[in-house]
C-alpha cells in the first residue's frame, strides 16, 4: 500500500458497525494505521514533498528563461525593425515633407501677424485722419461764425 493509499484510507468513513474484522485486518493490515509500513512512508514524506517542490521549481524556472529569451528575441527583433524602417527612403521623405509643413504653417502664421498690424495701423490712421478733418472742420466753422457775427 502506498502513501496516497494510506491517506485514502486514513480520511475515508468509518467501517460500518458489525464489519468482519478479519476483513478490517485484510484492508488495513496486521498493523492497523500505526505499522511500521505507514510510519516509513509518513517518515519519507517530508522527502517526496521536496522531490516534487524542487521539480516543480525546475520547470517554473525553465519556464521563465524561456519567456525571458522570448522577449529579449523580441527586442532584438523591434530594434531591427525601427533600424531598417529610419533607414528607409519612404521614412527620410515624410521627415522632409512634414519639415516642409511646419515651415509653411510658421510661414502663414507670420505672414497672418504682419496682415493684421498694418491693418491695424492703417485702421488708426485713418481713424486719426477722420479726427484730425472733423476738428479742423469744427475749427473752420468756428471762424466762419465768428467772421459773420453770429
Amino acid at each position: 500500500m502506498g502513501l496516497i493509499d494510506w491517506f485514502r484510507r486514513l480520511f475515508s468513513p468509518p467501517p460500518a458497525f458489525g464489519e468482519d474484522p478479519a476483513t478490517l485486518r485484510a484492508e488495513y493490515g496486521e498493523g492497523g494505521l500505526s505499522g511500521l509500513a505507514r510510519v516509513e512512508d509518513a517518515k519519507a514524506l517530508p522527502t517526496k514533498v521536496e522531490e516534487f517542490v524542487s521539480s516543480y521549481l525546475a520547470e517554473l524556472n525553465g519556464t521563465v528563461e524561456d519567456l525571458n529569451k522570448q522577449y529579449v528575441d523580441l527586442a532584438v527583433r523591434g530594434m531591427g525593425l525601427v533600424a531598417r524602417i529610419r533607414g528607409q527612403q519612404a521614412t527620410a521623405d515624410a521627415k522632409a515633407e512634414a519639415k516642409k509643413t511646419v515651415s509653411k504653417a510658421k510661414t502663414t502664421a507670420t505672414q497672418t501677424k504682419k496682415t493684421a498690424s498694418t491693418a491695424k495701423k492703417s485702421a488708426k490712421a485713418t481713424g486719426t485722419s477722420a479726427k484730425n478733418t472733423a476738428s479742423a472742420a469744427a475749427k473752420a466753422t468756428d471762424d466762419a461764425a465768428d467772421k459773420t457775427g453770429a
